[in-house]
């Protein structure tokens, strides 16, 4: 909800071009920010049991799961 309410002043403000380009730069920041993740940090899990009735267990446990 903030975002077009930011897109519209930003509009009526300095006009459709530089609000495109604003929201251009935006996307330069979250790429910069990917870049800067330190990938070895990063762990994985361990991968889900599967299997021989892996999908009733499955089941068993989403029913006797308090709603």
């Amino acid at each position: 909800m903030i975002g077009p309410a930011i897109a519209g002043m930003l509009i009526a403000s300095v006009g459709t071009g530089w609000a495109f380009l604003i929201n251009g730069a935006s996307y330069i920041a979250v790429l910069c920010a990917l870049g800067l993740l330190r990938v070895e940090a990063l762990h994985r899990g361990r991968k889900a049991a599967g299997g021989r009735g892996a999908w009733r267990k499955a089941l068993a446990m989403y029913r006797s799961a308090p709603i």
